[in-house]
């Protein structure tokens, strides 16, 4: 280039990344494919090619380059580490996996290599398998903070809550100006079982102050047109618009907005966007990719959108946006729908919720928000089009009563398990039906089926499921559930909401906190108080209580879906004018403040 002919492959390199200095990376990038005619068997050219691909986003000639190199020289530890990379974040983990392993054997004593199999192995519900490949990184780096986060999230998978928070807590003493590594304890705390829910709050609390506090004297002063009456502008932040448990309640939103009353935003942080992406980008009338954007660049883009309300539908869940939130881009902000508790932040005013899943007086001191109450209830449900038909009981033909939980395993502590247990040791021809992701693998599925065994249960009364896919697969598993079993201290939503549907009672034991009352508020909202307990004994009582009542069951089973879908829980429209209203009384409050 510019007259010289660099004939080494240092030289070319010391070229292309001379370019890339200069801020010339397309240059480079001739320098590169120049230099790979000259020499086309060097595989480090072929791998610093890969490299600028990979920073473009073309992934295809990032791969093909990366393959290159490792055709040439076997051992290439960088080029089969970033193909491992980028194959894994296509959504590849199986070939991703391949290479990781390769790593390992050239490699034995990287920690980095260790922990890039485990994340691997994880993605293929290979947990045990993942688990001794993050122990392995631990043990030759002790100081890894994302192995041992992994670990927590392994920990949570396998149903243990006290060693996921112990590990999540080693990531956070290692990374203590990590957002997310924060956000992965704070949501590993609401799976133990006893839940001290004010130690939570707390946790909470110390977040904002170590993420937020720098950046309030720098919140912007927001210059809305303040006319209480005008159409607002409402952006609701996710990485959940996509086959996710969250796009179920948010899809009846945007479909039943009143647009005289609300233009819909969406920020959308979908790393991989699906069918459900594509059918909610159609219902906003604006849709904003921040998949790519930093948190500032994220604030910036709804503060030029002039966002009067901003909804955050994650919390402390994976991939959330919280930081974009702390730096206030819009005037009012609410926290709603995807994480059961407060988020700890002054910069979100509102949580929205209702009068059962927060009953008054009750959980104003946990939270940094305000308590926005939705004068019915908080959740409007999608059910699934591929839902099938409702099927009698399977206690008629079998004369055998199925209890059973979809839950996550990170739902299935062992207090909840031995509650469970009780239950069908005091019903006479009973079993148990438990079905998660965690079960595909075995030893997952075999240490729970010993613990129940433990636990007092006999081995053929346990039944132990992975999911089934298609969707209509796995609703269909409820024609062989009699009653469905709530899980606590974490209530489930889509779980609840899923069984409902398919025609089964679900019990609920109720709780203290949002997190172990969001089945109250789903069970009041289709006039199933009955099935809500206020304490083990009567959890244990209104379950025995259902399984020996054949007719009722029969009856719950042939009316229950109608009864729903005829509920609020079903009725979007109703639910978005109660929305709306809440939305129109808190912009007011602003406009007068």
């Amino acid at each position: 280039m510019h007259g010289v002919s660099p004939r080494t492959v240092v030289a070319w390199l010391d070229e292309a990344d001379r370019q890339i200095e200069l801020g010339q990376p397309r240059v480079a990038e001739q320098v590169l494919l120049a230099a790979i005619r000259e020499l086309p068997a060097e595989a480090r050219l072929h791998l610093r090619l890969g490299v600028l691909y990979h920073t473009f986003g073309d992934k295809v000639a990032a791969e093909s380059a990366y393959r290159r190199a490792i055709e040439l020289n076997a051992n290439c530890v960088d080029a089969i580490n970033n193909l491992g990379v980028l194959l894994r974040d296509q959504g590849r983990p199986d070939l991703a996996a391949e290479c990781f392993r390769r790593l390992t054997e050239l490699e034995p004593t990287s920690a980095e290599a260790w922990y890039g199999l485990a994340v691997c192995l994880r993605y293929l519900l290979q947990i045990h398998a993942s688990l001794e490949a993050c122990r392995h990184a631990i043990e030759l780096d002790g100081n890894l903070a994302e192995a041992h986060e992994l670990m927590g999230q392994l920990h949570r998978e396998q149903g243990d809550a006290r060693r996921s928070i112990q590990a999540h807590r080693r990531a956070v003493e290692l990374r203590p100006n990590s957002a997310a590594s924060c956000s992965h304890l704070l949501l590993a705390l609401h799976y133990d079982n006893p839940l001290d829910s004010k130690a939570v709050a707390n946790e909470h609390r110390l977040f904002a102050e170590r993420f937020e506090a720098s950046l309030r004297h720098a919140w912007p002063k927001h210059a809305c047109d303040r006319n209480p009456d005008r159409p607002l502008r409402v952006g609701y932040v996710s990485p959940d618009f996509r086959r996710h448990s969250v796009a179920c309640f948010v899809e009846p939103i945007l479909r039943h907005h009143d647009r005289r009353q609300v233009e819909v935003f969406c920020y959308a942080q979908v790393a991989h966007p699906d069918e459900i992406t594509a059918r909610l980008r159609q219902l906003a009338d604006h849709w904003r990719d921040i998949s790519r954007l930093d948190d500032i660049a994220a604030a910036e883009c709804a503060l030029r959108d002039r966002i009067d309300i901003l909804v955050d539908l994650a919390g402390h869940t994976a991939d959330n946006r919280l930081a974009m939130f702390a730096r206030k881009p819009a005037p009012i902000q609410l926290s709603y729908l995807g994480y059961p508790d407060t988020t700890g932040l002054s910069a979100i005013d509102y949580r929205v919720t209702d009068a059962s899943a927060d009953p008054p007086g009750q959980t104003e001191s946990l939270c940094s928000e305000t308590l926005l109450r939705l004068p019915h209830h908080f959740l409007c449900y999608r059910p699934p089009d591929e839902a099938p038909p409702v099927s009698p009981p399977p206690s008629v033909a079998s004369g055998i009563v199925t209890f059973g939980s979809f839950g996550a395993m990170a739902k299935l502590n062992r207090p909840t398990l031995s509650l469970w247990a009780g239950i069908l040791k005091a019903v006479s021809n009973s079993r148990l039906v438990l079905k998660n992701w965690s079960f595909a693998d075995a030893s997952v599925a075999k240490n729970t089926h010993d613990l129940l065994v433990s636990l007092g249960l006999e081995a053929h009364q346990i039944e132990l499921l992975p999911p089934r896919l298609p969707w209509a697969e796995h609703m269909a598993d409820y024609a062989g559930i009699d009653i469905a079993l709530d899980t606590y201290p974490y209530h489930g939503t889509t779980t609840t909401c899923e069984a409902l549907w398919m025609g089964v009672p679900v019990v609920t034991l109720a709780g203290p906190v949002h997190v172990s009352r969001v089945g109250v508020s789903l069970l009041s909202a289709v006039g199933l108080p009955d099935l809500i307990a206020y304490g083990e004994a009567d959890y244990h009582r209104i379950a025995e209580t259902l399984a020996t009542n054949p007719d009722r069951l029969r009856k719950l089973r042939s009316a229950l879906r109608s009864r729903m879908g005829g509920s609020l829980l079903c009725d979007a429209t109703a639910f978005c004018r109660d929305l709306e209203q809440a939305y129109r009384t808190v912009w007011r409050r602003w406009c007068a403040s």
